[in-house]
């Protein structure tokens, strides 16, 4: 448990939402570069979406003030989508395509707000389930440096990294949460009576990371989006009591990895969403169920086309290699290199070359800058982030050794700070409005 994770918020003057356009502005004013964005951790992030929801049902929080006006009156309940890698740019690409969703839109606030980095769904979702900042969660990425275990780990399957067995380190006895100590938004909303739910898909469920993401919820498991909405409507009627009914759907996601996140079929996932979220829900609904209820739709990041050619292929760089004493570890677009004992400075004079593809950072000033983070807190992440943190520009990555140019790689990636997968929307529709 992180003790000091949750301070009360401190009472702020009334306020309204600022603009989408206000918000942008915000957010590109601390930009490193054009066309990347920070997190804004301390505002508008979606680790304070858990904040929100706390705040709206008067448990301890540190919801920021500029969040608060999302709380127009107290909800007796809040329906939480997450739809992963739902970017804004790309929901705004799509918009004048997809009638349902442009009529939810209408009818609600949106505003942008960013992801965690890196913009990953091991590292984002945690943000949101726990409301806690990857400084905080202290996961890094999809594949981490342990050094409690001494192994190179796959922290979706919780098994040695290339392993394609699941949970190899549950059944050597290694409790997750002791590697990874937090709580979630869920744990309070039980702890005071309230409803705690999170519906995902079925196979996530009885997994190390779905250990994490749903203490303190009761979880039921769907197969396609048709039983997870069937799901959602029923308990959002069945159960009267007040609380929290958190849905997380992978579809975009998926298909954005395969075909591109600005792809066809991307536009067609979308509009089968919110076209079932209006049918199924916002139509099924009755006045009484609608009442004090209020929507949330937000993301754990977006997309971004990636780049084949302009990536680093570890497979063609020798001297690269050897100067790393593991492969990279973390992401494809924000990968962590830990360098051969004593050579951290060659190796990052090594990485000067490739400029135009990653932006080379040293590990400390990224945990000092708070790019994970409170740099107060960000220092337990010091072995779990390696020497420098290859950061990729447009739609690059660092691949591998095992990886060959001219072999398939994903259409679509996230990771980094490019703006297509660090913003996210988050919608605001209560139902009683709709």
């Amino acid at each position: 448990m992180i003790e000091t994770a949750r301070p009360p918020a401190e009472p702020g003057a009334a306020r309204s939402l600022e603009s989408p356009s206000d918000v942008w502005t915000r957010l590109r004013r601390s930009a490193p570069e054009a066309g990347m964005v920070l997190p804004d951790y301390t505002g508008y992030a979606t680790c304070n979406v858990s904040q929100v929801i706390l705040k709206n049902f008067g448990l301890p929080n540190r919801c920021p003030d500029c969040l608060s006006p999302v709380l127009d009156r107290t909800y007796r309940k809040i329906i939480l989508l997450i739809v992963d890698a739902l970017g804004w740019n790309q929901l705004y690409h799509w918009l004048g395509d997809l009638p349902a969703a442009r009529r939810v839109c209408d009818s609600a606030h949106m505003i942008p707000v960013t992801a965690t980095f890196p913009s990953t769904t091991t590292v984002a979702l945690t943000a949101i389930y726990t409301g806690l900042t990857p400084a905080e969660h202290t996961i890094t990425g999809h594949v981490m440096f342990l050094r409690e275990l001494g192994a190179v780990v796959d922290v979706l399957r919780f098994s040695p990294y290339g392993d394609s067995r699941r949970e190899v380190y549950a059944e050597r006895g290694i409790d997750v949460h002791d590697l990874f100590p937090m709580y979630t938004v869920f744990e309070p909303l039980k702890e005071a009576g309230l409803q705690a739910l999170s519906i995902t898909r079925g196979i996530f469920t009885n997994t190390a990371l779905g250990w994490l993401h749903h203490v303190g919820a009761d979880v039921t498991g769907y197969l396609s989006g048709a039983d997870m909405f069937v799901h959602m409507r029923n308990h959002i009627r069945k159960d009267g009591r007040d609380g929290l009914v958190a849905i997380y759907w992978d579809v975009v996601d998926m298909l954005s990895h395969e075909y591109g996140p600005f792809s066809e079929v991307v536009r067609t996932a979308m509009d089968q969403c919110f076209y079932s979220l209006e049918r199924e829900i916002l139509q099924q609904l009755t006045p009484a169920e609608r009442r004090d209820t209020l929507l949330l739709i937000t993301a754990d990041h977006g997309q971004i086309d990636t780049r084949p050619d302009q990536s680093v292929y570890l497979s063609e760089q020798e001297r690269l290699r050897d100067l790393l004493m593991l492969p990279p570890t973390g992401q494809a677009r924000a990968a962590y290199l830990y360098a051969v004992q004593g050579e951290v400075e060659a190796l990052g004079q090594e990485l000067e070359q490739f400029g135009s593809c990653i932006w080379p950072r040293r590990s400390t000033d990224v945990l000092a800058e708070g790019l994970f983070g409170p740099p107060e807190h960000a220092q337990r992440l010091r072995h779990r982030v390696g020497d420098y943190v290859a950061i990729g520009r447009g739609g690059a990555q660092m691949h591998g050794p095992d990886i060959l140019r001219g072999q398939p790689v994903l259409k679509g990636h996230h990771g980094s700070l490019d703006e297509n997968e660090m913003v996210v929307p988050l919608i605001a529709l209560p139902l009683d409005a709709w």
